[in-house]
């Protein structure tokens, strides 16, 4: 597990130096083809890494039907642990 807090300007000199050739999931607590997807996606290619298998878990392109705090945001999303360990355990399977 990395925590990249960063996302604007992405650390991406040091993102570089991530072991990337195993399979990846990112989170992102916001919509699709967020920065944290692109920044991925750039360093895969500049790194002419083998290219390997990534599942993106994000809130999509929707808005939340009624407010709530975190925990009652991130379930209404899929934005869970259980989501989290599922999609890697799938990649792993695959990979």
């Amino acid at each position: 597990v990395i925590s990249i807090p960063i996302l604007n300007p992405f650390p991406t000199e040091s993102a570089l130096d991530l072991p990337l050739n195993g399979p990846i999931v990112t989170v992102f607590e916001g919509y699709m083809d967020n920065p944290l997807e692109t920044a991925l996606m750039k360093i895969l290619v500049k790194s002419r890494r083998s290219n390997p298998p990534v599942e993106f878990i994000n809130a999509g392109k929707k808005f939340a039907d009624v407010v709530g705090d975190t925990d009652y945001l991130r379930n209404q999303f899929g934005l869970t642990a259980n989501r989290i360990s599922s999609a890697m355990r799938m990649l792993l399977e695959n990979h």
